[in-house]
């Protein structure tokens, strides 16, 4: 049993010795940076025969080995795929007891190819093309002009981005016989740098022709005063760029401009003839194509019309009218602008009154101006002598201006113009006329009368004191009163003779009442 023991310790301590020898045996040289392109696949097991420069030393002792890669701080497994391209990681390999590290960047290095076609493009395109193509904007930007990009790399790479880039430009500039645009593009993968063969595509561009030119609007209307130049109605474009600013390629246009004036006829007024600013423009428009020497015309008619009444502007003066029931009313030719007459001033105007006459005219007075619409209505150009037998109205023909008399009550004045153009500017304004005269009241200087013998008194009416009383508008009512006693006696008024002081008042339309003195002799019966 003894020698047993002593057997077991003697092979352990041989075991520990081997063991320490082989540890001493497994030095480990991890390459510092390690570049890995995947294949086709898009998938690779790292080995550690890919990143130890001393494989071959160690492969034998220090076998097996431990190949781990580490992502978001964890170490995991070494198996490369489309998830860490161009991604930079840290690697390390364990084996024979020992560890070494490195990094390691991760492409993919299988280029697509890329497929350059001829292809056509007008003339008015070839800006687009050459800022499209400066070098620096990506292929996407010059769609539809027959460049491809075939991929060759397997969908499991699809997550990577290949950038199409113009790297070499060339243009024959020749117009009219057809120019060429030659331009070489390359690809450019998002963490590598520019890769696959590159190709020359040839662009050949055509001459535009007169079937390109888009015609202007045919009628252009604007206000008067409005901005006529092509900016403004219109010019023939080659799709969006107008030919007026120096042309497009091979096709040239200018123009010509004829104005038509006086499309509206004049008018002879007072003082002076009022002429329209509204005209016609024909505007004959010429394209040249001088590749061929082709042309064309095109004509635009452009109006500036005047299609805004003119304004009008007046004021009304009265005063009493001592003969009439009414006023006397001065209505004077309305000052009148138009922005787009000349000599608006001169326009003729006319006027109508529409009267209301006042309900406290008698009706006798109101018979008199029944026709008053009929005769109150007239052009100031024609109607200087509108006066009838029941009105006094004239005309000033230095003012310009018509005095009228007019009944009591409410009434409008419409004053109306029309310019060279047909239309036709108004102004109503509201005239109220009033009853400012006083009545006249008319009474017996010396009224006698009788008391009666049961009571000693005598009735008088009102009527009795009146003898002619008057008033243009009419007498409304009438009546008859003692005069106030005496203000600082109190004691009734009396005349020298000692008869007592009656007054006769007379009320109107809208006046205050009017009074008349008159004495009255009161006789008893004896």
């Amino acid at each position: 049993m003894k020698n047993f023991k002593q057997m077991l310790a003697l092979l352990a301590g041989i075991f520990f010795l081997v063991q320490q020898s082989a540890s001493a045996q497994c030095p480990l040289v991890c390459n510092d940076h390690v570049n890995v392109s995947l294949s086709s696949t898009c998938s690779y097991a790292l080995l550690p025969q890919d990143v130890l420069e001393n494989y071959a030393a160690v492969s034998t002792a220090c076998a097996p080995f431990t190949v781990e890669v580490k992502r978001a701080g964890v170490w995991g497994s070494a198996t490369l795929t489309a998830a860490d391209l161009c991604q930079t990681l840290e690697y390390r390999v364990s084996g024979g007891g020992n560890t070494c590290w490195g990094t390691l960047l991760v492409e993919d290095k299988i280029a697509p190819a890329i497929t350059c076609t001829p292809d056509d493009i007008q003339c008015s395109q070839v800006a687009a093309v050459i800022a499209a193509a400066n070098g620096s904007n990506p292929m996407t930007a010059l769609a539809g002009l027959g460049v491809s990009v075939a991929t060759a790399t397997t969908a499991a790479c699809g997550t990577e981005t290949w950038s199409v880039h113009a790297v070499g430009f060339n243009l024959t500039d020749a117009i009219c016989q057809n120019d060429r645009i030659e331009i070489t593009y390359g690809l450019t993968q998002t963490c590598g740098g520019l890769s696959a063969t590159p190709c020359t595509q040839v662009i050949t561009v055509t001459p535009l022709s007169l079937e390109d030119v888009d015609d202007p609007l045919a009628i252009v209307e604007l206000p008067c005063g409005g901005n006529t130049s092509p900016s403004n109605t219109g010019s023939p474009l080659i799709g969006s760029t107008p030919l007026t600013n120096g042309g497009v390629c091979n096709i040239l246009a200018t123009y010509t401009d004829t104005p038509i004036n006086n499309i509206c006829s004049p008018v002879a007024g007072m003082g002076g003839t009022a002429t329209s600013n509204a005209y016609k423009i024909l505007r004959d428009w010429r394209y040249l194509d001088w590749c061929t020497g082709e042309t064309e015309t095109f004509t635009q008619v452009i109006k500036i019309l005047d299609q805004v009444a003119p304004t009008l502007a007046s004021s009304v003066t009265t005063q009493p009218d001592y003969f009439r029931c009414g006023e006397r009313v001065t209505i004077c030719k309305p000052t009148i602008t138009d922005a787009c007459t000349n000599g608006a001033q001169f326009l003729p105007a006319s006027f109508t009154i529409t009267p209301s006459v006042s309900e406290c005219v008698q009706p006798i007075l109101a018979t008199q101006y029944a026709n008053l619409a009929t005769y109150l209505s007239g052009n100031y150009s024609s109607m200087i002598n509108i006066g009838t037998p029941t009105s006094a109205a004239y005309y000033n023909a230095s003012t310009k201006c018509w005095t009228l008399s007019l009944p009591a009550g409410s009434h409008s004045i419409t004053y109306s113009t029309e310019d060279p153009c047909g239309n036709i500017g108004t102004l109503t304004q509201a005239l109220v006329v009033s009853d400012r005269v006083d009545p006249n009241p008319v009474s017996p200087e010396f009224l006698q009368t009788t008391l009666n013998p049961w009571d000693c008194q005598s009735d008088v009416y009102a009527a009795s004191f009146n003898q002619g009383s008057w008033d243009n508008c009419g007498i409304i009512r009438y009546e008859v009163r003692r005069q106030a006693r005496n203000a600082t006696t109190g004691a009734p008024s009396f005349n020298s003779a000692g008869q007592p002081i009656m007054e006769n008042w007379a009320s109107a339309s809208a006046t205050a009442p009017a009074a008349n003195r008159e004495y009255v002799h009161v006789d008893g019966l004896d």
